[in-house]
C-alpha cells in the first residue's frame, strides 16, 4: 500500500506497509524552519531496505505531524485518495522525500566526498580540485552520506560518515551507514562535492579521481543550492522548451500538446521571441540544454594492419532515433531561464523558472521527459560536430562531420522545422531516443523529415 505527498518536486509515493515506527524532530531554529518526519520500516519485511525522511514544517506540538500521519494511513487503507498534505492543513507543501522510497532491492545510502572551500571560490578553481586520498596528513576530503539519490540535490540532508578515507579494495559498507540524527550534520559553508572516486595511490602510482564535482552550499545540514562541474560540455546553450507535467491546460488550450512542434502549430506562443521574455507559456518552460559524452565515431572496418583506420557515425537506438540523428547515451543537462549553471537532467535536479517577486523553482521530476530545441533557421538539424578536426576520417579519407537532432515532422504551414525533440531518461540523465510519443504519434505519423 502506498500514498502520495505533494512536495516541492511534485507528487511522490510513500510506502505505507511494514512500518515499525514514525518519529518527528524539529529544526525550528534553522534556515527553513522545518522538521523531519522519520519512517522506520520493519527489518526483513520485504517492504524496503531502509528508513525514509520527509521534510515537513516545524510544529510546536511534536505529536501533531505523527497523529496526522496515522490518520492519513487509515484513510488510504480505507480507499481514500488524499495526500498527507491535506491532513497537515491547507496550502502545506512538503520538502523532498529522502531515503529509500521503493521496494526495489539493493537500494543503499549515497556516499560522497567533500572539501570545504571559500564562499567566493570561482567555479573554475573548484572544478580543478583534486580529492587526494594520500595527501600529506591524510585525505584532504571528508566522507559524507546523504539520504537522497546518487546526484546531490537541493533539500538533501548531508551527514559526516562514520567511515573516512578510500580504499578501492575495501568498499564502504553503506548498508551499515544509513544516515540518521546519530551522524553529525555537515557544518554550514560552501563545499566541493565529488560523486565518484577520489585520487588514490596504488603500488606507488597515483590513480586519478573519477566522477563529477558539484558546488553545494550547506545550511543547517541541508543543501541550499547546487551547481555542477564542468560547465563546459560538448555542446551547450541550446535554447528550447520543456513542458510541466502539471501544465496550465485549462488556461491556454492551445498549449495542450506535449510536443512543442504540435503546440506551436496549435497557436501556443513558443517562438524564440516568446522564449526571450523568460515567461512560461501554458505550462511550457523556457530552458537551455547541454550535452556531453556524445558517442565518438566507430571504426568502420574490421581490424586489419593493411588498412588505415576509418570511421563512421553511429547514433544508437531504434530506427526512428537513428533517422532523427539522436545521440543516444549522451549525458543531458538543463538550466532554467534564470539559472546561472546547468544541472543534470535527472529527477533529483531542479531549475529556476522565475526571479521576481521571489525565486521560483520546479523539479525535473515535475517536467515531461521530452525536451524541444530550436532548429536554427535554414537548418534541418540543431548542430554539427566536426569530427574530422579530431582525426576521424571516413573510409575514403574524408573528414567526418556529423549532424545531430533532426527537426520534428512538420504539422502546419509557417512553423515547419521549428523544433527538434528528444526523449530523456531521467534516472541516468542521458538521451534515450527520439520523442516518438508525442511528436510522431500525436501528429498522426505524417510528415517524415527528408
Amino acid at each position: 500500500m502506498q500514498g502520495f505527498i505533494n512536495t516541492t518536486a511534485g507528487l511522490r509515493p510513500v510506502l505505507l506497509d511494514g512500518i515499525e515506527e514514525v518519529t518527528y524532530t524539529t529544526n525550528a531554529g534553522g534556515l527553513y524552519h522545518t522538521g523531519s518526519l522519520g519512517i522506520k520500516y520493519i527489518p526483513n519485511s520485504g517492504t524496503g531496505t531502509g528508513n525514509i525522511f520527509i521534510n515537513v514544517p516545524a510544529y510546536d506540538d511534536l505529536q501533531y505531524p505523527i497523529e496526522k500521519f496515522w490518520e492519513w494511513v487509515n484513510s488510504v487503507s480505507a480507499g481514500q485518495n488524499k495526500t498527507y498534505n491535506q491532513f497537515l492543513g491547507s496550502g502545506v507543501v512538503l520538502g523532498a522525500v529522502v531515503g529509500t522510497i521503493t521496494t526495489s532491492a539493493g537500494m543503499t545510502p549515497t556516499t560522497g566526498y567533500v572539501i570545504q572551500v571559500a564562499d567566493d571560490l570561482s567555479m573554475d578553481d573548484m572544478c580543478a580540485l583534486v580529492f587526494d586520498t594520500n595527501a600529506a596528513g591524510g585525505p584532504n576530503y571528508t566522507n559524507v552520506l546523504t539520504n537522497g539519490s546518487e546526484t546531490p540535490a537541493v533539500f538533501d540532508h548531508v551527514f559526516i560518515s562514520s567511515q573516512q578515507g578510500y580504499n578501492p579494495f575495501d568498499m564502504i559498507d553503506t548498508m551499515q551507514l544509513f544516515p540518521s540524527p546519530n551522524n553529525a550534520v555537515l557544518p554550514n559553508g560552501t563545499y566541493a562535492y565529488l560523486v565518484g572516486t577520489p585520487q588514490v595511490e596504488e603500488k606507488g602510482l597515483p590513480v586519478d579521481q573519477n566522477g563529477s564535482i558539484y558546488r553545494i552550499v550547506i545550511r543547517t545540514g541541508i543543501i541550499q543550492s547546487i551547481e555542477v562541474c564542468p560547465q563546459v560540455f560538448d555542446v551547450m546553450d541550446i535554447k528550447g522548451w520543456i513542458k510541466g507535467i502539471f501544465g496550465e491546460e485549462m488556461e491556454d488550450m492551445s498549449c495542450n500538446a506535449q510536443c512543442a512542434q504540435i503546440a506551436i502549430c496549435d497557436g501556443c506562443n513558443l517562438t524564440e521571441a516568446d522564449w526571450n521574455t523568460g515567461n512560461p507559456q501554458g505550462g511550457w518552460y523556457p530552458v537551455m540544454f547541454a550535452f556531453d559524452g556524445i558517442p565518438l565515431p566507430t571504426n568502420g572496418l574490421p581490424e586489419d594492419p593493411a588498412f588505415d583506420p576509418c570511421y563512421q557515425i553511429t547514433y544508437g537506438g531504434n530506427f526512428t532515433s537513428t533517422q532523427q540523428l539522436i545521440p543516444v547515451g549522451a549525458s543531458s543537462y538543463i538550466k532554467g531561464f534564470y539559472d546561472t549553471a546547468y544541472v543534470p537532467m535527472k529527477h533529483s535536479s531542479q531549475i529556476q523558472w522565475a526571479d521576481a517577486p521571489e525565486p521560483q523553482y520546479i523539479g525535473v521530476s515535475s517536467l515531461m521527459d521530452y525536451g524541444a530545441m530550436f532548429v536554427p533557421p535554414g537548418n534541418n538539424h540543431v548542430f554539427e560536430i566536426d569530427w574530422g578536426a579530431e582525426g576521424y576520417n571516413d573510409c575514403e579519407g574524408n573528414p567526418i562531420t556529423a549532424a545531430y537532432f533532426r527537426y520534428d515532422p512538420p504539422t502546419c504551414v509557417g512553423f515547419n522545422k521549428t523544433f527538434a525533440s528528444f526523449h530523456n531518461e531521467p534516472m541516468s540523465g542521458t538521451v534515450q531516443g527520439y520523442a516518438e510519443f508525442p511528436c510522431i504519434t500525436l501528429a498522426g505519423g505524417g510528415g517524415e523529415p527528408s
